[in-house]
């Protein structure tokens, strides 16, 4: 298999994933702490989806954390923070709807992100599997089959992610996910990170 120099890149990590966390929506206890806890343990994308954060408060927490640490977070409000901190970038909707570069957005089927492709950096996918942070939101099977010759290097799969689906989204030539319910419905989110680190695919 001939790969592309972000897709050595990839499997060069130790799970041969890209793996992006992406903050709770709800405010936990303790979860400037954990969140920090994993930047430190190697997280290199973390989604601040806040929506209830007012632009101060979004401020605030970019402020707690050491400036070394603001080129991993995307951020998904306040896109005006974009010049005053250098953060990774920004998600946004599709079409592109800010003044601002946003770095990505969501999708639900092969032919929006074929549609979308060169407008971003990457483009979450979803839902893979079914949800763990999500009621009754199903898996869409059709997500496993790309279509031929559909290039799925901005693939960021979405939906129900954990340990065990890694194997299955490598074979599909899927090397990059994000992932939220099985990280804060963990007792432990630093531990269940850390799972991620140890799978080999």
């Amino acid at each position: 298999m001939n790969l592309n120099r972000k897709e050595k890149r990839f499997i060069s990590k130790p799970s041969g994933f890209e793996i992006a966390v992406i903050c709770s929506p709800d405010d936990l206890p303790g979860e400037q702490a954990t969140l920090l806890a994993l930047l430190e343990a190697g997280v290199e994308r973390l989604h601040l989806r806040k929506k209830h954060w007012d632009l101060r408060q979004t401020a605030a927490f970019l402020d707690s954390l050491p400036a070394a640490y603001h080129p991993r977070i995307i951020l998904h409000a306040h896109a005006t923070l974009l010049n005053h901190y250098e953060v990774a970038g920004f998600h946004g909707q599709q079409p592109p709807r800010l003044p601002v570069a946003c770095k990505g957005c969501s999708v639900h089927s092969y032919e929006e992100y074929q549609a979308l492709y060169a407008l971003y950096d990457y483009l979450w996918l979803s839902p893979f599997f079914d949800s763990l942070s999500k009621k009754d939101y199903g898996a869409n099977v059709g997500l496993w089959h790309p279509p031929p010759d559909c290039p799925l290097d901005k693939v960021v799969a979405l939906g129900g992610i954990t340990p065990q689906h890694l194997p299955h989204l490598a074979r599909l030539g899927i090397r990059r996910a994000a992932v939220l319910g099985y990280i804060w419905n963990a007792k432990n989110p630093l531990k269940a990170w850390k799972t991620f680190q140890n799978v080999q695919v």
